[in-house]
C-alpha cells in the first residue's frame, strides 16, 4: 500500500531520475488482512510495488528523465502522456514496451 506521502526519483541539479518496472503485485482492496489479487502495478526499481504507483512529483521547471522496464511476463505495457518536447505527432505520446 502506498500513502503517497514520499516522491519517488531523485531530484539534482534540475533533473528528476526515475526508475519505474511494471510488475505484478498484491492488491487488497479489503486491507491486508482480506483475500487480494496478483494484478499488473508500477514501483521504483528495486522497491516493493505499490498501489495505488509511487507518487511523482515533479517541481515547474525540472526536466525529467525516466526508465521503464516491464517485468509483466507475456504482456505488452501501453503508457499514455509520455514524450519528449516538442511532441511531433498526435500518436507520439504513447509507448508500447515488450517483456523483459
Amino acid at each position: 500500500m502506498n500513502d503517497n506521502h514520499r516522491a519517488a526519483g531523485t531530484v539534482r541539479d534540475g533533473l528528476l531520475t526515475l526508475h519505474l518496472e511494471a510488475r505484478l503485485g498484491a492488491w487488497h482492496p479489503d486491507g491486508d488482512s482480506a483475500l487480494g489479487a496478483d494484478v499488473p502495478a508500477f514501483a521504483e526499481a528495486g522497491k516493493p510495488t505499490e498501489i495505488p504507483g509511487p507518487l511523482i512529483r515533479v517541481p515547474a521547471g525540472t526536466d525529467v528523465a525516466v526508465t521503464l522496464r516491464n517485468a509483466v511476463p507475456n504482456a505488452v505495457l501501453t503508457v499514455h502522456g509520455l514524450h519528449a518536447r516538442p511532441l511531433t505527432t498526435p500518436a507520439a505520446d504513447t509507448l508500447q514496451i515488450a517483456w523483459a
